[in-house]
């Protein structure tokens, strides 16, 4: 596309020591930041990395999304 997007993430704490089991099932809203993201360019996040889609700062903007089958079957089996 054409226009910039915002993307929102926060660190992966699935795997930090630090937190307790429940506290590790949700972001730590210290650690989420907000990136305008250019047209024309694309990311690869970490896995457990806590994001939405991108949303767009202005006009219309496309996004391609590619998942791992892990995260595929993940949502394919969520309930509605």
């Amino acid at each position: 596309g054409k226009a910039p997007c915002l993307l929102i993430l926060g660190e992966p704490t699935h795997d930090r020591e630090d937190l307790n089991e429940d506290e590790r099932r949700l972001p730590d809203i210290s650690k989420i930041r907000g990136y305008i993201v250019p047209a024309g360019y694309g990311i690869i996040i970490k896995k457990g990395t806590w994001h939405d889609f991108p949303v767009s700062v202005g006009p219309e903007a496309t996004v391609f999304v590619i998942n791992t089958k892990e995260v595929v079957e993940a949502l394919a089996s969520m309930k509605e």
